[in-house]
């Protein structure tokens, strides 16, 4: 319960001059960034050369790729400020602010998953099954 004392208090989110994480802590939070990166970077290489793979499945993949991609790497960035202690830039507040827009932007992702993308893949098969007995064109 000692440890999360500083948590409450703003100079600890605010302080310009932030000490590095512990050392456990540290490994942890570069272990996780880089498998964001990584992850990113691979849904982007699954999403160019993965087979057969439907059009809203690939741009769902994008979409995750970009998302996980960007926040490896500005957590990253956040995480060298933090490291060589650079003032201002190396504010414990700025991960708050990356996690909570991270957090929104996978949240978008996941609503347009559930909600969006299964409406466009019936009004797409409807679609298709009008155009069906359509006349084409020669």
């Amino acid at each position: 319960m000692e440890y999360l004392k500083p948590l409450l208090s703003p100079l600890y989110w605010f302080n310009t001059t932030a000490t590095p994480f512990l050392p456990l802590i540290d490994k942890m939070v570069l272990i996780l960034l880089y498998g964001l990166l990584i992850a990113g970077i691979g849904c982007a290489v699954y999403a160019k050369y993965g087979k057969k793979m439907e059009k809203y499945l690939k741009r769902l993949l994008r979409r995750y790729a970009s998302a996980l991609t960007t926040a490896g790497a500005i957590g990253l960035l956040l995480y060298a400020f933090t490291w060589q202690r650079v003032p201002i830039l190396s504010m414990r507040f700025f991960f708050v602010l990356w996690f909570v827009l991270f957090a929104y932007w996978i949240g978008t992702i996941v609503r347009f998953q559930i909600k969006e993308l299964p409406a466009r893949r019936k009004l797409r098969e409807e679609q298709i099954a009008r155009e069906k007995w359509l006349p084409k064109k020669k």
